[in-house]
């Protein structure tokens, strides 16, 4: 049997090059506002991390969304920079606010700098108004009696502007992060404090457990009397839970309505009252009682990142990692939109290259019960063929040799450039159908399979930078899920190499694959 030997053919990049594990682009955020026109405004938030030999860049820049012409632009710059040899910078915006419900009258707030950052407000038609101080603004809030009184939230406690956030006087203490539309003297803190009185004095009116327990915004029903708030327990199994009040927030009134142990996000239909829109992993539910019951009113296939339903009207808007959809109520208007896509990253094809050329060697073991068998692996890519379905696919030539035999067959593969999803021809039906997808992220699942042709789920199981060939390279661990007949597979894909490890099982029966060598 001729010998193979380990022949690896790599693209060294420059010393600037990229390595790691890099986060690619994608939505981390969705919120929304109606605008004066009656225009609904989508705000999202786009996020990356690249990571250099010496550096690494970070964005997570916020965007307005036109959901009818789906149109879109760039609303506050948000980034990091640091570098091992150089100060670095980056630009936080923690909080912004807008006033007449206009997307080009804003105020932002957050932190800006480079080794000693400095806090910022910026009002649409004046910058930097709080550079001369040190520290951070975590939160802004227009009143919504009186449009030239704001608060914000610095460091050392809660200032107050009369003047439509141009000048600025130091109230107290607090340090809210939320203020009422009904009433601009009620301030509440992360940490479940309400003042009556616009930050002056302070009482408790929840609790949450000590140094690990945080509120996020609060959301405010139509019926003032309730308000929504999702609070995050960090633990060992980090916990969300929607809390309600029915009592404007008061003590001893708020309860825990909803668990989950992914993160929570919400959305109230400010036009009926107790109309409340929760999402959480891939689902989306909805209330109609002030979040004391919900029913499930949408599945996605992916995580969901954020929610918003305009109120008085039947649109919903959920962002997954890449994709932001309106849809409505399924059981009326089945079919989903998408209003917006992000452009797959180039970079995600370096786990499943497939060029002509590329060539892998595996060493097989099959196990059955207590027998063992040896062999090697090969899948080489020959040519680009074009089959019925007018797409152009890899004609792929399989071979598994022992020191006896060899058996030699063909498969055909394409990747959507597009889409991420890798298709398969079959042979026998003379049709394609999807075997993979990858722009899936750590916790999403497909109905496909790479290996299964009863296309068994896929779940996306961890990811870790695998040493390899004395590299160091990002690898993606997939698993699909055990069909009826018993059958379930392992396997990973890594970033540069493609499928480096497969474990076929079912019943008694173990098929191992690992990769030996290969010509990329």
């Amino acid at each position: 049997m001729k010998n193979w030997y380990v022949l690896l053919v790599y693209l060294f990049l420059s010393s600037f090059a990229s390595y790691g594990q890099n986060v690619y682009q994608h939505f981390t955020e969705l919120k929304g506002m109606e605008g004066y026109n009656g225009n609904t405004n989508l705000l999202y938030r786009l996020n990356s991390v690249q990571k250099y030999t010496n550096s690494e860049f970070d964005s997570n820049s916020i965007f307005i969304l036109n959901p009818t012409n789906k149109t879109d632009s760039l609303f506050q710059l948000d980034y990091g920079w640091t570098d091992d040899i150089l100060d670095g910078y980056s630009r936080s915006v923690l909080g912004y606010d807008f006033w007449n419900k206009d997307p080009g009258k804003y105020i932002v707030c957050g932190v800006d700098g480079s080794m000693e950052p400095y806090p910022f407000v910026d009002r649409y038609d004046k910058k930097n108004i709080f550079q001369n101080f040190m520290g951070e603004v975590t939160f802004i809030g227009i009143s919504r009696q009186n449009d030239s009184l704001v608060y914000c939230t610095f460091s050392d406690g809660l200032y107050k502007s009369t003047t439509g956030g141009i000048n600025w006087g130091k109230i107290s203490d607090f340090h809210p992060t939320s203020i009422s539309p009904y009433n601009d003297k009620v301030l509440f803190t992360s940490h479940f404090y309400k003042s009556t009185d616009g930050g002056l004095t302070n009482t408790v009116v929840d609790s949450l457990p000590p140094n690990n327990g945080v509120a996020d915004l609060l959301f405010y029903d139509k019926d003032s009397s309730y308000i929504y708030c999702v609070s995050r327990i960090y633990q060992d199994n980090p916990e969300y839970r929607l809390l309600v009040s029915d009592k404007s927030g008061n003590a001893n009134s708020w309860q825990s309505k909803f668990t989950s142990s992914l993160p929570i996000f919400l959305s109230v239909d400010n036009a009926i009252a107790g109309s409340v829109y929760l999402a959480t992993n891939k689902d989306v539910y909805h209330s109609t009682d002030f979040g004391n019951s919900f029913s499930l009113f949408k599945s996605f296939d992916r995580r969901l990142t954020g929610i918003y339903k305009k109120p008085g009207s039947p649109f919903v808007y959920a962002a997954t990692y890449y994709t932001i959809y309106e849809f409505q109520d399924p059981l009326i208007h089945p079919l989903v939109d998408v209003i917006k896509q992000i452009l797959i990253d180039s970079e995600i094809f370096k786990f499943d290259p497939l060029a002509v050329g590329n060539k892998w060697v595996y060493n097989r073991k099959l196990t059955v019960v207590a027998d063992e068998s040896n062999f090697v692996h090969s899948v080489e890519i020959i040519k680009d063929t074009m089959l019925i379905s007018a797409q152009i696919f890899k004609q792929i030539k399989n071979v598994d040799a022992d020191s006896v035999s060899k058996n030699i067959s063909c498969s055909y593969e394409r990747i959507d450039s597009s889409t991420g999803k890798v298709y398969l021809w079959n042979i026998a039906e003379g049709h394609e159908y999807q075997i993979d997808d990858l722009t899936m992220t750590l916790g999403d699942s497909i109905n496909a399979s790479r290996f299964d042709l009863l296309n068994g789920p896929t779940s996306f199981d961890s990811l870790y930078n695998k040493n390899i060939f004395g590299l160091a390279k990002e690898n993606h661990v997939f698993r699909s899920l055990t069909n009826p007949l018993g059958y379930g597979d392992r396997y990973s894909l890594t970033k540069d190499l493609g499928l480096t490890y497969r474990l076929e099982s079912w019943e008694q029966v173990f098929n191992e694959y690992v990769l030996k060598g290969a010509i990329i």
